[in-house]
């Protein structure tokens, strides 16, 4: 098993084979955060994100797809459940809220599968509904609150 830790002023990183945590105690290291994530994910193109309401999902999502060189807004997108954001390179991101999707045939009758398999990056908050749909590869990101501004995330790899 390959582990590490690195320390540095309020971040933690402990990384394990497949298992990355993370911990901040401030919005002004996510771009750190979003970072070592596409370091540690350089493989993979499908992120899932699960966390309580309030938790830092969408702001994750926007350091990473600015880590990536997308320089536009980003936002959630809850009622339109998918927003797609073009790179300068002609590559896409593509950002999920499966949050009021109904069933995994709803996921598929707005094309989430196709996006899925893609090949573009693919960010989705509240996966519950699609999780048989996602590809055998992918990471999921579960953030939890420690304090008021600290945020604690788990990293596990899905690969087969």
């Amino acid at each position: 098993m390959l582990a590490c830790s690195l320390s540095k002023k309020d971040r933690i990183f402990v990384w394990m084979e497949n298992t990355i945590h993370i911990e901040w105690e401030s919005i002004d290291e996510l771009p750190n955060v979003a970072e070592a994530l596409l370091e540690a994910c350089s493989a993979l193109r499908v992120f899932t994100f699960t966390g309580d309401l309030g938790a830092g999902k969408t702001s994750l999502v926007k350091e990473i797809c600015k880590s990536l060189g997308y320089g536009g807004n980003v936002t959630s997108p809850t009622y339109p459940v998918i927003a797609a954001y073009a790179l300068a390179d002609g590559k896409e991101l593509v950002h999920m809220d499966c949050y009021r999707l109904k069933s995994e045939e709803e996921a598929e009758q707005i094309g989430i599968p196709d996006y899925l398999d893609s090949g573009a990056y693919c960010f989705i908050e509240w996966p519950g509904v699609i999780e048989n749909l996602l590809p055998l590869n992918y990471a999921s990101i579960q953030i939890t609150t420690t304090s008021a501004t600290g945020r604690k995330l788990t990293l596990n790899k899905h690969i087969l």
